[in-house]
């Protein structure tokens, strides 16, 4: 937030605060993952029905609420020519693809803030069901640590890589799938924590 006040005062105060989607990213991949375990855990299976219906009774009313006031506020935006951007960019956040629209620098997306809920929303449809395929096939838990990590650990040679050679832009690297390593390191260690404590967070969950 001081970033952002920052930026929006010409300050340019507080440039290390990107390391905050950064955190956030870990403890959404740890949570995430701890949760699911910790259902696999206490009751042999999981179920991505239930998952999603939470995920869903979490984000989605007060995002709603938030896009249906700026559609209202839509006819009453000025400068009048960022009206139809707006309208554009609420239909784009609604879909879920704010970080891909930052990728790819459309001019009327003018949401920007609503990329990582873009990226968190993409991590939710492939990680579960990733994950619930591993534990099905009765993989070891070390052997799905090890592929979150191995995942983070490719994103940030490709970034790297990417970055030195000049090949990608900082949208791309920043915006993209490119970012996910946070999220996999996340993961990581919600596969790290003990059994007991996994189905403790997934009791504590199954009423939210």
């Amino acid at each position: 937030m001081a970033r952002h006040a920052g930026e929006a005062s010409g300050i340019g105060a507080f440039s290390f605060g990107f390391a905050g989607v950064d955190i956030f990213f870990v403890l959404s991949g740890f949570l995430i993952t701890s949760l699911l375990v910790g259902e696999h855990s206490r009751t042999g299976r999981i179920s991505l029905r239930q998952f999603y219906l939470r995920r869903a009774l979490r984000l989605l009313p007060a995002l709603t609420a938030f896009l249906i006031v700026l559609l209202a506020l839509v006819p009453f935006f000025q400068p009048a020519a960022w009206r139809r951007p707006l309208l554009h960019s609420v239909w784009i956040s609604a879909l879920f693809v704010g970080n891909i629209a930052k990728t790819i620098s459309r001019p009327d997306f003018i949401l920007p803030h609503m990329w990582s809920l873009g990226m968190e929303e993409q991590f939710y449809l492939l990680w579960p069901v990733l994950l619930f395929a591993l534990l099905k096939m009765k993989a070891p838990r070390p052997l799905v640590m090890g592929i979150a990590l191995g995942g983070a650990l490719a994103v940030v040679v490709t970034r790297v890589v990417l970055l030195v050679s000049n090949w990608a832009s900082s949208k791309i690297l920043f915006y993209s799938p490119l970012h996910s390593d946070g999220l996999l390191i996340g993961c990581a260690v919600g596969l790290a924590y003990p059994g007991d404590t996994c189905r403790r967070l997934s009791r504590s969950a199954a009423s939210c």
